[in-house]
């Protein structure tokens, strides 16, 4: 796939721009006829635009989440784990939100376990206005209940649960992967899964609070990574002198939300 671009970019458009200049060079000595030439070198525009037009219409709206016939593409790399083969910017979001309007029952209320502050800024210009999406700050109703998901390796407790104890009511493909799935929650299963939805929360909330304090001292906050990458199960009882009492909660809870994530995730 294309993350970080700028770094080589614009010196791949240079190179392109160096061998279009080459092609035409080679087809003007090849043809002095006019018609010819222009023919030519719009077959061989065609041919460089067709492959990245067609992918991009295929991969619409997770272009970001492009991967060559070189890495089979993203259900490959969702199938190898790779830790970038999700759609972390929620792009896919809009489109969720535009089946969630077109599908979901009047009232309903969508619970967004990864980015919900980027589907709740979208939700005002895309999602049906009786439908909201919910926060720990609003209030439990009776439902219906759906969880707008993205779709990737890894994933904290409450998505393992809710990928095993249900079957998505909608799934949205890309390149033989899959960008998100919307879940409708049942009765039995909505109280269940928005406690534990709400208890990871507030495990996140605990979590900043302690990087907040960390980033005021560089060298403690060095330490504190090297104590967990070093012992990760066991580094509670490390860590715990090196915080203020009042931290020692907010301690925990962030290490039980770390903990709890992919293996891959950093303190």
């Amino acid at each position: 796939g294309v993350r970080h671009f700028l770094e080589f970019l614009p010196m791949t458009c240079l190179l392109a721009g160096l061998g279009a200049e080459e092609l035409w060079r080679r087809l003007a000595a090849w043809t002095s006829r006019p018609i010819l030439l222009r023919a030519g070198a719009t077959a061989l525009l065609a041919l460089a635009l067709l492959e990245g037009v067609a992918t991009s219409v295929a991969m619409h709206p997770g272009q970001t989440l492009f991967y060559n016939a070189w890495a089979g593409g993203l259900g490959s790399a969702q199938a190898r784990g790779l830790a970038d083969a999700r759609d972390g910017w929620c792009n896919s979001y809009w489109s969720g939100m535009r089946w969630l309007s077109a599908h979901a029952e009047d009232g309903a209320s969508i619970i967004v376990p990864h980015g919900d502050f980027v589907a709740a800024a979208a939700a005002p210009l895309v999602l049906r206005k009786d439908l909201r999406v919910w926060t720990p700050a609003d209030s439990a109703h009776p439902g219906p209940w759906y969880v707008m998901l993205l779709t990737g390796p890894g994933g904290r407790a409450s998505v393992r649960a809710l990928t095993g104890m249900s079957r998505p009511v909608h799934v949205l493909p890309a390149q033989g992967g899959e960008l998100l799935r919307i879940y409708r929650l049942g009765p039995d299963e909505s109280g269940w899964y928005r406690e534990h939805w709400l208890s990871e929360q507030a495990d996140r909330e605990g979590r900043r609070r302690v990087l907040a304090w960390l980033r005021q001292d560089e060298e403690l906050f060095a330490q504190v990574i090297r104590i967990f990458a070093r012992d990760r199960d066991g580094a509670l009882v490390a860590l715990r002198p090196l915080f203020p009492p009042e931290l020692h909660a907010d301690l925990e809870a962030a290490l039980r939300f770390t903990l709890a994530g992919s293996s891959e995730g950093d303190f």
